[in-house]
């Protein structure tokens, strides 16, 4: 179908072919006004090895390599003046590997990482001057932990926690006020993110708690000022004191720090032979926070449990180095299952999950292969009736898809995550709001869209994806008000009057 589809999009360049065509050579197309379009190879009549395409001013529109008729490669895409604003990567026609979008002076503005067309990993947005913006990073196409926002400087200024692709906390940090100076709450980081030191300035003064941490996020030094001077004997800072137990023979049995005699940081048990047995990290708060084996590297192995502030488990499961295997369950605060599902020996889900509301009614269930979704996915209200219905195969959306809240609801198909097929949407009293069709993500045929009492509001042809021909716009009564004559895309004419290049 993906082959086909390439076909297809060599004549929605506006060439013609009344030119003789090769079906197994190298080929140049051309626009009515004899300009190229487009050269490449052809094999078997589909497009293969390298081809070209270009705008009507003669600059390069793309140019990228195919393998055995499939996108592989870097593609890259260009402006209308001739500059590069994309480069995809490509293997055996899913993106694997990097997507690049740039300036119009040639700086790289945004970068995504893929894996066979899903987004993983780091993802980059970059300043004009080059420097990072922002930086978050993908698991299957979500948003995962948090997201960093920077300043022009390379600080840090804003975080933002994301759970399931949704932002749930953000924290403003490292700001200056209008005078240029260091004010509020001041975060610096080791080189791999983790927590440093947490300062408190007032207006370029440190001014409060100042806490210093080690690597494994146990509290190192903590330190009072007040208008920046040094306050030694303030109550909030006496001093940390580890403790340590002993076997008889002198081998350590536990150890951990205590703040004004409360639990602070990992605390550590060990057998007689110095092997470690279970450890505990605790707030600053003396709460417990969670609770398995933690090496002195920071490397989680083993059983483990983590927990709201109130002590409510949080969730629950097993490490092994540092990487979730096996069944895990998440919890709600109210300490019902929130989801629950099972990772491999790699870190991926895998097989069915489940994820619940609050109330411990089923939310949603859908299966997984090596972390990427596979099979049917069902949503529901949580009277128990379907929310969203589909499925996937190897992370895509195929098949039939179905959406309804109330009786506003929306159906149509997908191949490999494309709309394809007729789509519908209808209204809340079940007229319909909407209808057309796509071909693999392309808008094609007549589109036409619908007021709330089920009067036309827009109607037109789509040509490749792009509107042609007329469209034509009505009120809410029915009279027509507006009538724009498309040519691929382009606007020729508005209520018959020309528009001037």
């Amino acid at each position: 179908m993906k082959q086909s589809f390439l076909i297809v999009l060599l004549f929605l360049t506006g060439l013609t072919f009344s030119q003789n065509v090769d079906p197994n050579g190298y080929n140049t197309f051309y626009y009515s006004d004899g300009n190229i379009s487009s050269e490449g190879t052809l094999k078997n009549g589909k497009p293969d090895a390298y081809w070209k395409s270009y705008y009507k001013n003669g600059n390069l529109k793309s140019e990228g390599n195919r393998d055995s008729f499939l996108l592989d490669g870097p593609w890259k895409f260009y402006t209308e003046e001739g500059k590069v604003k994309e480069i995809i990567e490509y293997k055996r026609e899913k993106k694997n590997g990097f997507q690049k979008f740039f300036s119009t002076d040639g700086i790289c503005m945004l970068r995504y990482q893929f894996i066979n067309d899903l987004k993983q990993g780091t993802a980059k947005e970059f300043f004009s001057n080059g420097l990072i913006f922002k930086e978050y990073k993908y698991v299957d196409n979500q948003i995962v932990d948090k997201l960093l926002e920077y300043d022009t400087l390379g600080n840090i200024i804003t975080i933002y926690t994301y759970k399931l692709g949704t932002i749930i906390k953000r924290e403003d940090i490292n700001r200056w006020d209008k005078s240029g100076r260091k004010h509020g709450l001041w975060k610096s980081f080791y080189e791999d993110r983790l927590l440093e030191s947490e300062l408190f300035y007032n207006h370029g003064v440190l001014d409060g708690v100042a806490k210093y941490y080690l690597r494994d996020g146990s509290l190192k030094d903590i330190k009072k000022f007040d208008n920046g001077k040094e306050q030694k004997e303030a109550d909030e800072i006496q001093q940390l004191e580890v403790d340590y137990t002993y076997y008889s023979d002198g081998t350590v049995a536990s150890s951990g720090s205590f703040l004004d005699d409360k639990p602070i940081g990992i605390h550590r048990n060990f057998d007689d032979k110095g092997v470690l047995l279970s450890s505990k990290v605790f707030s600053e708060t003396g709460t417990i926070k969670s609770e398995g084996k933690i090496t002195k590297s920071g490397i989680k192995d083993g059983s483990w449990k983590e927990f709201y502030d109130d002590g409510t488990l949080k969730m629950e499961g097993l490490y092994k180095k540092d990487t979730k295997v096996g069944f895990w369950k998440y919890y709600h605060a109210n300490g019902n299952i929130e989801q629950e599902g099972k990772y491999n020996a790699k870190g991926n889900a895998i097989d069915l999950w489940k994820w619940y509301y609050d109330t411990g009614v089923l939310e949603r269930e859908e299966f997984f292969i090596n972390g990427l979704e596979d099979g049917e996915m069902i949503e529901y209200h949580e009277d128990g009736t379907i929310r969203l219905k589909g499925s996937f195969e190897e992370g895509l959306k195929n098949g039939e898809w179905f959406y309804q809240m109330g009786d506003y609801f929306y159906k149509g198909n997908y191949i490999d995550d494309l709309m394809h097929g007729l789509w519908e949407e209808h209204y809340n009293d079940k007229k319909i709001k909407f209808s057309g069709e796509y071909a693999l993500g392309i808008p094609i045929g007549k589109h036409k869209y619908y007021h709330d009492n089920g009067k036309v509001h827009k109607e037109g042809e789509f040509e490749g994806g792009l509107k042609d021909g007329v469209w034509k716009y009505y009120t809410k009564q029915g009279e027509l008000n507006l009538i724009i004559l498309y040519k691929m895309g382009e606007e020729e004419s508005i209520n018959g009057k020309k528009i001037k290049d």
